[in-house]
């Protein structure tokens, strides 16, 4: 369940679907844990990326021999990205204020 709604009907598409189960996949536990995500914010693929960030994390918890399983495929890690600062004399971190000619 996603934000009370079947992973289904929050995900249309079915790639995301398989990005957010990924590390169940890999780890042979697909089917054995009732999942409940509360996501907000960002788009559908962020979320669905972050939803596999924290599903690795809780696996690793529940058995740290998954840590070697999902390293091998890349999931094990944190999401580095970060608002970018605002600068001097801009509205926002890239928002300049318009060119005035005269």
């Amino acid at each position: 369940m996603i934000n009370n709604e079947p992973l289904a009907d929050y995900f249309g598409d079915v790639y995301h679907r398989g990005e957010t189960l990924k590390p169940l996949i890999f780890t042979e536990t697909a089917g054995k844990y009732d999942l409940e995500f509360t996501v907000v914010g960002g788009g559908v693929h962020s979320q669905s990326e972050c939803m596999a960030i924290a599903l690795t994390q809780a696996l690793i918890m529940i058995n740290p021999k998954h840590e070697r399983i999902l390293a091998s495929f890349g999931l094990v890690g944190t999401d580095d990205r970060k608002k970018e600062p605002k600068r001097i004399g801009l509205y926002s971190a890239r928002v300049r204020p318009p060119y005035v000619r005269r």
